[in-house]
């Protein structure tokens, strides 16, 4: 993995509703080593039914990363 660069892919959200989970979801499949790889959303919806998909895809994503890390690894990016 280390011989791969650490990337962040940022994802700019506004009232995205029909799209926002698959948009996250793709970014978090990309063929990149996890642990070299920052998702990050950057959600300036005023949706509230919007934030409440972003969170629930952030949160699901979060939780697989977790899976993926070796103990001692948490909260490394």
């Amino acid at each position: 993995d280390s011989t791969y660069p650490k990337v962040a892919v940022q994802l700019p959200m506004f009232n995205e509703r029909a799209v926002c989970q698959e948009v996250i979801r793709r970014a978090c499949e990309l063929d990149w080593p996890a642990k070299r790889l920052v998702v990050q959303v950057l959600d300036d919806s005023t949706d509230v039914v919007t934030r409440d998909l972003i969170d629930a895809a952030a949160e699901e994503w979060a939780e697989e990363d977790e899976e993926e890390r070796a103990p001692g690894q948490r909260g490394q990016a």
